[in-house]
């Protein structure tokens, strides 16, 4: 099949891959500024139905067109183009799940606890995301549900970024407009039981799929047995979670069995009850394992095993950006330019033919333009010149007829310049004793505010410890001393006047008992990097305690 060369405003760098119902393109946008961006291009396929996959793919941009979350791929652009429909999607420089667990395959080697969890915690957070988005334009709950969670739509990014794409089959929940009765779609080998019976789903199913994942990831092995698609379909109606061999978690945590009957019970309502509790007990679990995970590991890993993916797209990628520059230099240079100005226009043209101005031609002109080359001078000649030339021109004299009542006027540019009034310091020294005058007044005004008069006695009050209550205003200071449970002793108030005296006593609240303070909480001691799976296993409610999980008490049954 052929490869377009551009697919509406976006100029195709290669084919990166293709699928049962569209093929995705490496992209670029044209050059604006000297800035383009990368993006993957979508299309439907040529072959086939074209109304029935047009229809399909732009059902997708309905529904995946304004999700906007850190682990699903965001929409860019979308349109149609030679009746076909494209969207343009964030480019991720990467690899798929599919494609790391065959690097493993084939070196039977397993994949890091820290790295699994790691994976699965983050496409659970999309799924979560996913179902409870809301519609922009309604503002009703989405309740999106994927129903192809699989290796294949799970991107890892070279930068640690783990990413879900492809919600072309996904729909809304009890929403049935795209079913056809007894169809089945998604990939076999990763439906939930009530997905292959045709049941009507909810986010029980995408955690379903995602729980085979996760098996895969930690064991290595393919979780439903089955050469064809009636034995896989089989072997997912005879599945009983008490079937799982706990031998296949050899040398790993108990903590990542103790997940299994959450994600992968067959029947939905002992599972997790939506993508969000299974993110929090995964994110509990990272945490608590490996406390020194970090995103960066993980991209670290990803460049070292695929490290000639990684150098070969980029070179790609360097290699087209270089071969369409010198494309567009080409046909810029192809299109030609008039002696390098551009074409001429009325003003132009006069100039040239000497016609704008009477008399005047461009050579005059020029040669105005450009002053005369001086004379070479013996440098003797040259020195002494210097010598003897002034450094300051002389001023023009003004002489002004007093009785012909008439100034002769000077041409704005022969008017001698200013000299700039010289910088003095009486601004500042005046500012210094403005502000030193303020200081000496407020203090006189203070200190003479503090003087006592001289008909006063000072008042000593024993106050008991209390709360403040209203005093009377006294013209005398007051000499206050406190002291805890002590009765108010009056004394004589201030004298006013002469022989006058104030009558009113001050009345003073007892001091009220101070509240008994309550003990202090007790805290408990937790365990540094411990996790208790026991409750899961007894059947108790797991961290967020929303729903009780009894699956391993009937294990032996």
């Amino acid at each position: 099949m052929n490869t377009p060369k551009k697919i509406g405003p976006y100029q195709i760098i290669k084919r990166i891959a293709e699928g049962g119902m569209a093929e995705v393109y490496l992209g670029k946008t044209e050059s604006r500024f000297g800035v383009s961006k990368l993006a993957a291009v979508k299309t439907s396929l040529q072959d086939g139905d074209r109304e029935k996959l047009k229809e399909m793919f732009f059902n997708e941009i309905r529904i995946s067109a304004n999700l906007s979350h850190q682990n699903i791929v965001k929409i860019y652009d979308f349109g149609e183009f030679e009746n076909r429909g494209y969207m343009a999607m964030e480019y991720i420089n990467g690899v798929t799940l599919r494609e790391l667990m065959s690097y493993l395959q084939e070196r039977n080697e397993k994949l890091s606890s820290s790295f699994v969890l790691y994976i699965i915690h983050q496409v659970s957070l999309a799924l979560a995301y996913a179902y409870q988005s809301v519609d922009p334009q309604t503002g009703r709950q989405l309740k999106l549900i994927h129903r192809d969670i699989s290796p294949h739509n799970i991107l890892l990014s070279f930068e640690g970024e783990v990413k879900v794409i492809d919600f072309g089959i996904a729909k809304k929940q009890k929403d049935n407009a795209l079913e056809t009765a007894g169809q089945i779609k998604g990939k076999v080998a990763y439906m939930s039981p009530e997905q292959v019976q045709g049941q009507e789903l909810d986010s029980g199913s995408d955690i379903f799929s995602l729980g085979v994942v996760y098996w895969e990831l930690i064991t290595n092995e393919r979780f439903f047995p089955g050469t064809t698609t009636n034995d896989v379909k089989q072997s997912i109606l005879a599945y009983a979670v008490s079937g799982l061999e706990k031998a296949k978690f050899q040398n790993r945590a108990d903590e990542l069995w103790d997940v299994l009957p959450i994600m992968l019970h067959q029947e939905p309502e002992k599972r997790a009850s939506d993508a969000n509790e299974l993110a929090r007990l995964l994110g509990t679990l990272l945490s608590a394992l490996h406390p020194d995970f970090s995103a960066l590991a993980f991209a670290d890993y990803l460049k070292d095993i695929f490290s000639t993916t990684y150098n070969s797209n980029l070179e790609h990628i360097r290699q087209f950006v270089d071969y369409a520059d010198r494309t567009v230099a080409t046909e810029v240079d192809a299109e030609g330019f008039s002696e390098d100005v551009g074409e001429l226009d009325e003003f132009d043209t006069k100039i040239l033919e000497g016609s704008f101005s009477t008399g005047v031609i461009l050579e005059k002109l020029a040669s105005q333009l450009v002053p005369p080359k001086p004379p070479e001078l013996p440098a003797q000649s040259i020195l002494t010149k210097m010598l003897s030339a002034s450094p300051v021109p002389p001023r023009p004299v003004l002489k002004v007829d007093l009785l012909a009542g008439s100034v002769p006027t000077i041409p704005f540019y022969r008017h001698p310049k200013r000299p700039p009034p010289k910088s003095g310091n009486f601004g500042f020294f005046t500012l210094c004793s403005i502000a030193v005058t303020a200081i000496l007044f407020s203090g006189l005004t203070v200190g003479k505010s503090a003087i006592p008069l001289k008909n006063t006695e000072p008042v000593t009050a024993v106050v008991a410890a209390t709360t403040p209550t209203a005093f009377q205003k006294v013209s005398a200071p007051v000499v206050v001393e406190v002291k805890p449970a002590t009765p108010v002793v009056m004394k004589k108030a201030p004298v006013l006047g002469k022989g006058k005296r104030s009558t009113k006593a001050r009345m003073v609240a007892k001091a009220p008992k101070p509240a008994k303070r309550a003990p202090a909480g007790r805290t408990s001691q937790v365990k540094a990097k411990a996790f208790d799976m026991g409750n899961i296993r007894n059947g108790m409610a797991y961290p967020s305690g929303t729903k009780c999980v009894n699956c391993w008490t009937n294990v032996g049954e």
